[in-house]
């Protein structure tokens, strides 16, 4: 199963659209990476009524899931999709426009020839890295305890508590589109710092100042407006971490690139996970200091932002070549 994720999910689809795209690449990679969020909402509610149907179960709603992975995302790699429109006789959008003005071609072409030598060596690889665990971090690690929080701690039935749960996904859904498209317009490492604010914003309400000092809240508005901060912050930062990648490496070394990126947000996600349920474990069986450390980390990811640099090639071969 997660060998297929890493083959069929976020990288290699976001390596094909942005050398499809290059003029609007925020709003497509917004849309590519949204729709995980939408799948996310929508197919359980799908195969809910064949799951639960004694006459049928588990094996034909996962065999439905299958048969529209075949006719939506197999079929389609090996009868429509082209990796590259240069495949097709074509060029990326934009590309046009921007030979015609003879901007912004030579910093483009520049990263590409960047070696994947320079690319694991520098800055800008490892701080995506850092900020991407963080991201990582709070979102498994919440995400795995909140629903939790929401019925133990703050009182709301089971069905409140999924409610309020499946908002941070439908708010991570606009928020990976609509920062996509904002990068578009602002520099991707200034979205990412504002998505990252965002959902630092987003985990600071979940706490309140009472008489006794800091505490959580169980105040229902402000706990719907954390949902609704943390979703938009989540999907935002999501989008911009893969952006702000091809923005400071181009296409080229993408793949790896990314690959790397992953590999290090994915074993913050898992440690994240056991780490917040061992915190809420503790004699206090309160999830205060597990969720003031998701603050803690959130906040880590947005001074990180500030480090990020575009990368200078060191190599010999691209010294030579300028």
């Amino acid at each position: 199963m997660a060998v297929g994720l890493v083959m069929t999910g976020l990288g290699p689809n976001v390596i094909i659209v942005s050398n499809w795209f290059n003029k609007h690449r925020g709003k497509v990679v917004g849309m590519v990476v949204a729709s995980s969020s939408l799948g996310g909402a929508t197919l359980p509610l799908l195969i809910s009524p064949i799951v639960s149907n004694p006459d049928w179960g588990w094996r034909w709603g996962f065999g439905l899931l299958t048969a529209l992975f075949w006719i939506f995302a197999v079929i389609p790699v090996y009868k429509i999709i082209r990796p590259s429109p240069e495949k097709m006789g074509l060029s990326p959008d934009g590309i046009e426009e921007i030979s015609q003005d003879k901007i912004k071609t030579k910093p483009i072409e520049d990263k590409d020839m960047t070696t994947i030598k320079d690319a694991i060596f520098s800055r800008a690889l490892w701080c995506l890295g850092i900020g991407s665990a963080c991201l990582w971090f709070s979102i498994q690690g919440l995400n795995s305890q909140i629903r939790i929080f929401f019925e133990l701690d703050a009182g709301f039935t089971a069905q409140q508590s999924v409610l309020l749960f499946s908002i941070i996904y439908w708010f991570s859904f606009i928020g990976k589109f609509s920062f996509g498209a904002l990068s578009d317009k602002l520099p991707k490492r200034t979205v990412l710092f504002l998505s990252s604010c965002v959902l630092f914003i987003g985990s600071l309400l979940l706490f309140e100042i009472s008489d006794n000092g800091v505490i959580l809240t169980q105040n229902t508005m402000q706990l719907s407006l954390f949902t609704i901060f943390f979703g938009l912050g989540f999907g935002g930062s999501f989008s911009m971490i893969q952006l702000v990648a091809v923005e400071s490496f181009g296409k080229k070394y993408l793949g790896r690139v990314l690959g790397i990126i992953s590999m290090v947000d994915g074993l913050a996600a898992a440690g994240a996970t056991q780490l917040l349920a061992a915190m809420a474990d503790d004699a206090s069986g309160s999830y205060l200091k597990a969720f003031g450390l998701v603050a803690v980390v959130t906040l880590i990811g947005i001074i990180n932002v500030f480090f990020i640099k575009p990368i200078e090639a060191k190599s010999k071969s691209i010294q030579h070549l300028s």
